[in-house]
């Protein structure tokens, strides 16, 4: 079928759509509509906004077919990612982008739809219709799917809540608060044990959720060679109570310890109490495998959208995980002991200078953790992962990341294995051991291979996929913003969110990392002249399209802790007390607990890298070598930057004390200059003027603001000759003078930013002491 007849196929049978009843049994109409080749702008071209509120308000029992099939087909996709069905899951990406906006209009924080409550978060066995007498069930309907020709029977139930089942478990335990103690501390234990989140080799589980496949391939082989991915919301098997009983006997053998005869006592009496409790337990688990078997579609939506971005051959490349954590040492950090010292101090003679460099690194590092109080991490039994696993899904190098392509987020910063301790002797001896280990046969956790971008046009289709489900917020008044509302964001941010680290990784480092003079990863790749002028448009848009959704997601719930707490490995967690919070948002958390100054280095240097390149595509003609992409996504940079800023509590005093600051108000003033008698820049003067306003807090901004000024900008900005301090005030009188009405409300912010740094301006320019002037009389008249 060529492209023009595929395309007026796809045209009938959207008009068949929005004109007559199409029942969920008529296989050969439904086949036939999701086999056709259509690309993302044909699909939002042929379904226009106004067909697609006339198929929600009149032929609503067609779209909720079209909605159940579309997330019926990805959940299938993501449990078996055979690479000829992935056409097949592209058409029912853009077709739910398309549409599930329009259901967002009508949801809980727009208008307000029974049919749409219904269809995303409604009660079993529910109906709903359009009025002419039409209905169709939600609950225990059954809808025909195929994929690569052959068809399979879905049959789709909702369910009447509309939280997650760690929400669910979180009310649970609120209900038995009058149990016994050492009941509930076992099911905090149960729970955590299931809070890890892997994405491969969960073949034997089953799918989990309330779109159950039936035997999709029951007569076909399947390949050996192709991994499946359960969509199941990350539950691994239980460990067994033995194996964790053994390690603490291991433990206490190495130590000496002896068990009393009180002690045994109490073992058997724990062991009683285990029996009886056995069948309760049982009963608890079925009732779980139950809430997880009618999830909502709204939920199958968001979590079959964060599988896909990982989904080997689709998005990323086949990847194995290296199953030793001790084995991880990221760099000299990882020789330090249980007191904050340099285990290996005295290991080497030879390395004394680059020793010395990584100690003051590390010095600062830790000063700059204790003095925000931080200090140590905190040890805890269990929580929920934070490092990224498997390492070898992340998308680009950066935060987290060496540049030879070791994992250093979640790396045991000390080598706490008793088993290791036996074996060396102590646990200086087994670091100095594992380092020299390291050294002759470095390993690469995420290999140059998987920093691909074969796979970003994919990328971009299933992140649309989920911007579009995240815009719930976008459909009430902005005065009524709550960022707890939206139920389709609180489920992409929750603690059980599938591959939420590995997200979270690879949309920041996909900015941060993007160099637009060469057009690839920054200092992490070696680039050649002209790259940037040839680079991929795909990966601009990715990078572009990376900084929307990061900025969505961190919008959403409260601020995270920053407090770090790891497990008995030394693996970063959450607790699971804070995961069950109301407003918990694990993105936040990830960006709050980056306390490394290596990955808060490669922060400051995204920042600066991609927020310069509004004036410097400007400067540079396309005939030189090194001219640059031309991004159009500062406004977002200039968010992430604020939110860095706001969640991070050791990120400012890093850019004040160990960077130069100034890099930053170059660009930041450029664009409050060219931008203001732009009525629709007004935020992005608002956003500027915050950060700004938080910086000239600080003392050492006003003192780093005297470094000279050697910059040419782009813009009418006056001649002057002075420090950075003098560009500041230059650019905020023009703003005043003339720039839009709409930003006088932070006129009282300008002089406040001005107030700051006057106690630290050393020297002032003729022009700025002009405009001060001026300043004075203006608002002095």
């Amino acid at each position: 079928m060529g492209a023009s007849a595929s395309k007026i196929k796809f045209r009938e049978s959207l008009t068949s759509l929005t004109t007559r009843d199409v029942s969920p049994t008529d296989t050969d109409f439904w086949d036939e509509l999701w086999k056709i080749p259509s690309s993302s702008e044909e699909v939002f071209e042929l379904l226009t906004p106004a067909n697609a509120r006339k198929l929600r308000d009149d032929r609503f029992e067609n779209l909720a077919t079209l909605f159940t099939q579309a997330t019926a087909q990805l959940c299938q996709i993501v449990e078996t990612p055979y690479t000829i069905y992935f056409d097949q899951a592209l058409n029912c990406v853009r077709v739910l982008t398309r549409v599930v906006p329009f259901l967002l209009e009508k949801g809980d924080l727009g208008e307000g739809d029974k049919n749409v409550e219904v269809l995303c978060w409604g009660p079993q066995e529910e109906s709903y219709g359009n009025g002419d007498g039409a209905t169709v069930v939600t609950g225990g309907g059954e809808t025909r799917m195929t994929m690569g020709g052959e068809t399979a029977t879905t049959t789709t139930t909702t369910t009447t809540t509309t939280t997650s089942a760690w929400e669910r478990k979180k009310r649970k335990q609120a209900n038995n608060k009058g149990a016994n103690k050492k009941d509930k501390e076992e099911d905090d234990e149960e729970e955590i044990e299931n809070g890890s989140m892997p994405m491969v080799d969960s073949t034997e589980d089953s799918l989990g959720m309330e779109v159950k496949l039936d035997q999709f391939n029951k007569d076909k082989k399947e390949p050996k060679s192709t991994p499946k991915t359960s969509l199941r919301r990350g539950r691994p098997k239980k460990q067994e109570e033995s194996s964790s009983e053994s390690d603490e006997d291991e433990d206490d053998d190495e130590d000496g310890s002896s068990e009393t005869e009180s002690e045994k006592n109490s073992v058997e009496e724990e062991s009683d109490n285990d029996a009886t409790r056995e069948d309760a337990g049982e009963e608890d688990e079925e009732e779980e495998e139950e809430e997880e078997d009618n999830e909502p579609l709204a939920l199958l939506v968001v979590h079959a959208a964060m599988h896909m971005l990982f989904l080997p051959q689709f998005t990323c490349e086949f990847y194995e995980e290296e199953s030793d954590p001790p084995d991880y040492l990221s760099d000299d950090d990882s020789l330090l002991s249980d007191d904050g010292n340099n285990a290996n101090a005295n290991a080497n003679p030879s390395d004394s200078d680059g020793e010395d460099e990584a100690g003051r690194d590390r010095r600062l590092d830790r000063d700059a953790r204790a003095d925000a109080g931080l200090g140590r991490p905190r040890r805890v039994a269990r929580g929920m992962p934070l490092a990224p696993r498997p390492a070898g899904i992340v998308w680009a190098p950066g935060v987290g990341f060496a540049p030879d392509g070791r994992c250093l987020a979640g790396i045991n910063r000390r080598y706490a294995s008793a088993e290791a301790n036996a074996k060396f002797g102590s646990r200086a001896a087994a670091a100095r051991a594992a380092a020299r280990a390291a050294r002759a046969t470095p390993r690469k956790v995420n290999p140059e291979a998987a920093y691909t971008r074969k796979y970003d046009k994919n990328r971009i289709e299933v992140l649309r996929l989920l911007l579009a489900a995240c815009s719930d917020p976008l459909f009430s008044p902005a005065d009524e913003y709550n960022p707890l509302a939206s139920r389709w964001m609180s489920v992409a941010v929750a603690a059980d969110a599938p591959n939420a680290p590995c997200l979270f990784y690879s949309l920041l480092n996909t900015v941060i990392s993007y160099d637009p003079h060469y057009g690839n990863f920054g200092n992490f790749a070696g680039g050649v002249p002209y790259g940037g002028n040839f680079s991929s448009d795909a990966h601009v848009k990715l990078v572009e399209l990376s900084a929307q959704v990061l900025c969505v997601l961190l919008d959403c719930g409260l601020s995270g802790d920053p407090r770090p707490y790891e497990d008995r490995h030394g693996e970063p967690v959450v607790g699971m007390e804070e995961s069950y919070e109301v407003g918990f948002n694990i993105f936040r958390v990830l960006l709050a607990r980056i306390n490394n100054g290596k990955d808060l280095e490669a922060l400051y240097r995204g920042f600066v890298r991609l927020l310069r390149n509004m004036h410097e595509s400007k400067n540079t003609l396309l005939s030189m070598p090194n001219s640059p992409t031309r991004l159009e996504c500062h406004q977002e940079l200039l968010i992430l930057l604020w939110k860095t800023l706001e969640e991070n509590p050791l990120f400012l005093d890093f850019i004040l004390t160990r960077c130069d600051v100034c890099e930053l108000v170059t660009p930041i003033c450029y664009l409050m200059y060219v931008s203001r008698k732009d009525a629709a820049q007004v935020g992005l003067i608002h956003i500027c003027t915050f950060i700004l306003l938080k910086l000239s807090g600080e003392r050492s901004f006003g003192v780093s603001l005297n470094r000279p000024y050697r910059t040419k900008l782009p813009c009418d900005l006056p001649l002057f000759s002075g420090s950075h301090a003098d560009l500041i005030s230059i650019t905020l009188h023009k703003i005043i003078v003339n720039g839009s009405y709409r930003l006088v409300p932070l006129y009282s912010c300008f002089l406040t930013i001005v107030c700051n740094i006057s106690p630290y301006w050393r020297s002032m320019s003729l022009v700025a002491s002009v405009k001060l002037v001026n300043l004075f009389e203006l608002f002095s008249s």
